[in-house]
């Protein structure tokens, strides 16, 4: 039997506030295959981004992040300690954020900071890896790129670094926080369709997190419907698509963006 990329069972998130505490995260269940793309859809608000940190380790403090289980690929992260955590950040997990523009230090050339991500190997080696990931997705003069300062490019091509850096080490799992909302509609586009080839090149698990079905269409595998912290509806993409079952699904198909008139085409649909 093929063991799971990742297996969340029970997680729970908490941001205690002076008497109160606000649960972000309510009794989520996750099961990812390698090579898999899940998708989380929902709202702003609704919980995507800190589950997503909450794999990583990574919510603000102070939280509370509490689980019945939470397995990446055999290695039990909930008794990881830091260090451990450490090696698999950037290497074995890997996350494009939000707004590409303040992912990266303004005063630092892109090309050192591609080369930070990559921590072994002979420099000489590591700027040659580094230009052939800004080739493949799709940057041209990749040369030019290294020597550029964040402010000198465009928020497209920042998100196109920020993809190349969190694929240097060829990660198993890609999570991919709403990497489109910051974007114009035609460049949108573009990154939409350089994920699904990214992910037919390199096999590797996707966590795509989105408010918007009409995105996740094109990449998904599988998605997952979050609402006020807890996943409401959960199955394949064509199910999820065609047959949605909980009303707060059918409100996100009724709201999905219909460029060009209709959403993607799946299953000759």
């Amino acid at each position: 039997m093929q063991r799971r990329l990742l297996d969340v069972q029970g997680l729970n998130v908490s941001f205690p506030s002076g008497q109160e505490t606000t649960v972000a995260v309510k009794d989520v269940n996750l099961q990812m295959q390698p090579g898999e793309t899940l998708a989380i859809v929902g709202e702003s608000g609704s919980g995507k981004s800190t589950l997503a940190l909450s794999i990583l380790k990574l919510t603000h403090k102070p939280s509370s992040v509490q689980a019945l289980r939470m397995m990446f690929d055999g290695t039990d992260l909930l008794h990881l300690p830091e260090r451990g955590m450490q090696k698999l950040r950037g290497k074995d997990i890997s996350m494009v954020f939000q707004d590409p523009k303040t992912a990266f230090h303004p005063m630092m050339p892109l090309g050192k900071q591609l080369l930070e991500a990559l921590p072994q190997g002979r420099r000489r080696e590591k700027r040659q890896r580094a230009l052939e990931m800004l080739s493949r997705v799709g940057l041209p003069d990749a040369e030019r790129q290294m020597h550029a300062y964040p402010h000198t490019l465009s928020g497209g091509m920042l998100q196109r670094v920020m993809i190349a850096m969190a694929l240097l080490n060829q990660p198993k799992l890609l999570i991919a926080d709403e990497p489109t909302t910051a974007l114009d509609v035609t460049v949108q586009a573009g990154i939409i369709r350089l994920f699904a080839r990214l992910k037919r090149q390199f096999q590797m698990g996707m966590l795509f997190i989105s408010h918007d079905l009409g995105v996740v269409a094109q990449l998904a595998d599988n998605v997952a419907v979050m609402r006020q912290g807890q996943i409401v509806e959960y199955g394949s993409v064509e199910r999820i698509l065609q047959h949605p079952v909980h009303p707060y699904t059918r409100h996100l198909l009724q709201m999905a963006p219909r460029l060009g008139g209709t959403l993607p085409m799946i299953g000759g649909r």
